[in-house]
């Protein structure tokens, strides 16, 4: 379809559900560690620190080849020009989607 999901889902049946594309996207910000900040201890700081810094030094550019490019770059317009879709709809077209594979997946031999 080609379309970029616009918003997050909403909750549903007043459940806290997590798709996988909220764990996803559920990470601790800077803000957060600047809370936590003075509550470590010296030992926990500098094991945090540590950590960054060895992340940091393996932080490299993604291997993206061509396709990947102009997925992502497509995307972009997509949603620069207003061609999302709702949650709704998104879950109309996996819902139809699954439904395809799985009568393929039933009518094999």
């Amino acid at each position: 379809m080609g379309y970029t999901l616009q918003a997050k889902p909403p909750r549903r049946g007043g459940r806290s559900e997590q798709s996988w594309y909220e764990s996803a996207m559920n990470h601790t910000t800077p803000d957060r560690i600047v809370e936590l900040w003075p509550h470590l201890s010296p030992e926990a700081r500098d094991k945090l620190i540590e950590f960054a810094e060895s992340v940091a030094e393996e932080d490299r550019p993604l291997d993206l080849t061509a396709d990947d490019e102009a997925a992502i770059e497509q995307a972009r317009l997509d949603f620069t020009e207003g061609r999302t879709v709702s949650f709704d709809e998104f879950c109309a077209d996996l819902d139809s989607f699954m439904a395809t594979l799985c009568s393929k997946t039933r009518a094999a031999p």
